[in-house]
């Protein structure tokens, strides 16, 4: 079993070593997890088996809070062992927050 750990009362599935926990959406054109929460914000993360394919993260940015997007438009840059891109949102969206660890240790996405 991978290192990577959800807590004990998100039911998950696991294929190929990926964890794929039941409780969020996905868009699997982007490779993105989409979790809504209480307050109306939606969580966005990158899916185990996106960034398993990538290799290890080396970077993220995110773009800055507060600033709107339209859909598809880059929300973050992913820099990888092996990929390097956008992150894109299928949907009109404000940026409210990020996992402000990323930045300094971008590995925390693997």
């Amino acid at each position: 079993m991978p290192d990577r750990q959800l807590p004990d009362e998100v039911s998950r599935v696991t294929v190929s070593d990926c964890i794929i926990p039941t409780d969020r959406f996905y868009e699997t054109r982007l490779h993105l997890w989409l979790r809504p929460e209480n307050d109306g914000s939606v969580t966005v993360g990158l899916t185990d088996m996106a960034q398993t394919l990538a290799g290890k993260i080396l970077h993220c940015t995110s773009k800055p809070l507060g600033l709107s997007r339209p859909a598809n438009k880059p929300v973050a840059i992913l820099e990888a062992a092996k990929w390097l891109g956008v992150i894109r949102v299928p949907f009109a969206s404000t940026i409210v927050g990020s996992n402000e660890l990323v930045p300094a240790s971008a590995s925390l996405i693997n």
